[in-house]
């Protein structure tokens, strides 16, 4: 298997900001699973 030329880490700001868009996914999975989702 070849070696990555590359390894980029990113933490949750730098790069992509990600906490809204997990944040969004969990309320979906929820409310679809019937939990009441409130903010």
């Amino acid at each position: 298997m070849p070696q990555p030329d590359l390894v980029i880490f990113d933490c949750d700001g730098v790069l992509v900001d990600s906490e809204i868009i997990a944040a969004r996914v969990e309320a979906e999975l929820l409310t679809s699973a019937g939990f009441e989702i409130s903010a």
